[in-house]
């Protein structure tokens, strides 16, 4: 990996347990972190854990490629995230305070030459954190977080079948659990206007 540090508005946390915390009295039924939020804007964040930066370096090295150089090849392209989060996250381990994929992403010098960057999510509450960070960025006539659900293939066919036609799509998906049913995904392309490459 480069020794590049993406800029992520890092910052360290102080009043995060960090390690300490036990994931069942530190996490509600969102995912989120029931013992603080976000120093940058106040609003909730999650817990995750030391691969988190690894992860995001990676997905936001292949957007740039994917949105620099695709961009003059196609009438348009999407970004999609499904299983976005809330936009911000701290790692257990340091106790650190980062942009999550989707803000990464958003931030990217790239993201203004998509058509549409949709983030899903299944929790409502979730949908409408990152939805207030959105529009912080100023980013809401590109970006837009919507309720989702991964297990239904199709639910998440009407939601895709929302982007804008003749696209190149990316679609990352980043769910918090590894039990994550592959069939709705092998539906997708069918039955939504999604290419299949």
């Amino acid at each position: 990996m480069s020794t590049a540090r993406l800029e992520l508005r890092e910052s360290q946390h102080t009043k995060c347990g960090g390690k300490g915390c036990q994931e069942r009295d530190t996490v509600d039924g969102d995912g989120l972190c029931t013992h603080t939020v976000s120093a940058l804007d106040n609003l909730p964040v999650r817990c995750v854990g030391e691969w988190a930066y690894d992860k995001i370096y990676r997905l936001v090295q292949y957007f740039g490629t994917f949105a620099g150089g695709m961009s003059k090849k196609w009438l348009g392209l999407n970004y999609v995230e499904i299983c976005s989060g809330p936009g911000r996250c701290i790692t257990r381990e340091d106790r650190k305070e980062i942009d999550g994929t989707a803000m990464a992403i958003i931030r990217h010098k790239h993201f203004p030459k998509l058509k549409k960057g949709l983030f899903i999510d299944a929790s409502p509450r979730v949908v409408d954190i990152l939805n207030q960070r959105i529009k912080a960025l100023g980013a809401s006539h590109i970006a837009e977080a919507v309720v989702g659900d991964y297990g239904d293939a199709a639910g998440l066919c009407r939601i895709l079948n929302r982007l804008p036609d003749s696209c190149l799509n990316l679609v990352f998906i980043d769910p918090t659990e590894c039990d994550v049913p592959f069939t709705p995904f092998s539906e997708l392309s069918p039955t939504s206007r999604m290419p299949t490459y």
